[in-house]
């Protein structure tokens, strides 16, 4: 992986194409995955303004742009409902929800060709930005997500792209078009979700180490740029001028909702919060397995030490936004994971970073560069088969899970002291008396099996705990349950430690 200035053969950026495609068929696959509570908020502003033809949100709890795009995906069935005398709003009844969730999906996953456009014009090597593409392609948080008709997988595309653009500045002899771009496509990450504003951050930090390459002052350089983020922003998010008042108030709304208590996901300020944060991103984001995301997460420890070591100055440009960004976060009440995705990229790049510095290093050592190449390949596949698993548990969703599988978690686990609820007891029916590890009396019992259905305070259950709860092998795996317990969408079976069943007052014996 280490870089060269050779040429490399077309076919290699082709290997891309694969990557892309799994991501695509694993996303489409499990677009269907049912209920999601936030993304009424977006589909529900759609009829008004087709009705009105008012291209205006009903509710600025977002910008405008997640409104924007569903509009568009409903516009050409709106368009032939009015030509054919039905009215235009009739074509959000039924709202194509799977449609758009599936726009939003595309317009996610093109952060992958952009990771790898940016590692290719950074380190000009097609295997280093293969790998960078891979990680972030086959990690199943990003992946997820981006099937949501929500904000947050979209910022991160946002995201990517303007780091596209810096880094496009930082080798070009004339760096004001890039910058201007950058400061764009940053206007669209604000106009996105309101935290992605701290991406003109890295914007102008750009301006500043470009100074001497600035065709203008760095001062109006800087005007500019910011002038250009603004212009970005009002342009997706018009009601920022038409209806200050009216978006003010919700802006104010979300900052007191994240500086207060919304059960399950408080977390104190500070430094408990910080912890929470750094543990998601370094032993979850970039894999389902815990040790390849740890490992991804190391990779990506060294890949910010080589890029210092390497140019200071874009490395300055690069983690500027990702720290003040968790930092920002850190500050806030509540812990919602899907905050986080515009950082998984970064997390991406990182790592390719210091997979190519490990290769590197590795170069007088033909075997370990084989064995680590093996082991990075392994890593890889693995995501990719989750992935696939993932979709699968979707596409074959059982309300109530399968008694063998149930039978199965349940006797592999002979030193712990099972409670079943009133539907465990149901599912397992007789085979339920071959256990000899589930008890009847709940004082004894150390594990609690419960359907999410029979949970009557889903806000008191435990949130923000990697790989706390177990569900059966068949899932349903739309989203990640441990960071989302109180979901609204499908139920599921669940094995998780006695207390939390408890607090949540789930029926056992």
């Amino acid at each position: 992986m280490s870089s060269s200035t050779q040429e490399t053969p077309a076919w290699r950026h082709l290997l891309l194409l694969p990557v892309i495609a799994i991501a695509l068929w694993t996303g489409v696959r499990g677009i269907d995955f049912g209920h999601h509570w936030d993304e009424i908020r977006v589909t529900r502003s759609v009829k008004p303004a087709l009705e009105s033809g008012r291209i205006l949100p009903q509710n600025y709890h977002i910008p405008s742009l997640c409104f924007e795009i569903a509009l568009l995906g409903v516009l050409p069935d709106a368009l032939a409902a009015e030509l054919g005398g039905k009215g235009a709003a009739s074509a959000a009844e039924p709202f194509p929800k799977l449609r758009i969730r599936t726009l939003f999906l595309v317009l996610v996953s093109l952060s992958i060709p952009w990771i790898y456009l940016l590692i290719w014009k950074w380190r000009r090597n097609s295997w280093e930005a293969l790998f960078g593409a891979a990680v972030l392609g086959f990690a199943w948080e990003p992946a997820y997500h981006a099937r949501f008709i929500v904000p947050d997988a979209l910022m991160m595309q946002f995201g990517v792209l303007t780091l596209l653009c810096l880094r496009g500045a930082h080798r070009a002899t004339v760096p004001g078009p890039w910058l201007f771009a950058a400061a764009a496509t940053a206007g669209l990450t604000f106009g996105t979700k309101y935290p992605g504003g701290l991406m003109l951050l890295p914007v102008l930090i750009a301006v500043l180490v470009h100074r001497r390459r600035l065709e203008s002052p760095v001062v109006i350089a800087g005007i500019l740029a910011v002038a250009m983020f603004g212009a970005a922003f009002l342009l997706t998010t018009p009601g920022a001028v038409l209806e200050t008042s009216e978006m003010w108030m919700w802006m104010e709304m979300m900052r007191d909702a994240y500086g207060g208590s919304f059960a399950p996901y408080d977390m104190p300020a500070g430094l408990p919060q910080l912890i929470a944060l750094s543990t998601y991103l370094t032993s979850v984001t970039l894999s389902h397995y815990a040790a390849i995301a740890v490992g991804f997460s190391l990779l990506a420890g060294f890949g910010v030490l080589f890029t210092l070591r390497e140019d200071a100055r874009w490395g300055a440009v690069l983690l500027s936004f990702p720290i003040a960004y968790v930092l920002y976060f850190s500050t806030q009440g509540i812990l919602i994971v899907r905050n986080l995705m515009v950082v998984v990229p970064f997390l991406a790049l990182l790592a390719a970073r210091g997979a190519g510095g490990l290769f590197e290093w590795l170069r007088s050592r033909p075997a370990l560069r084989h064995a680590a190449s093996a082991v990075l390949v392994v890593a890889l596949a693995a995501n990719a088969a989750w992935l696939v698993t993932a979709a699968d548990s979707i596409v074959h969703y059982q309300r109530y899970g399968d008694a063998a599988e149930l039978e199965e978690m349940i006797a592999q686990r002979p030193e712990q002291r099972f409670a079943l609820s009133p539907r465990a007891i149901q599912l397992l029916g007789v085979r339920r008396g071959g256990l000899e590890n589930v008890v009847a009396d709940v004082e004894r019992a150390d594990t609690a099996v419960f359907h999410t259905s029979e949970v009557p305070h889903k806000n008191r259950l435990v949130a923000n705990r990697p790989r706390y709860h177990t569900l059966l092998p068949g899932g349903p795996f739309e989203i990640n349950f441990d960071y989302y317990p109180n979901w609204w969408g499908r139920a599921r079976m669940v094995i998780s430690p006695i207390e939390e069943a408890r607090q949540a007052d789930v029926p056992l014996p």
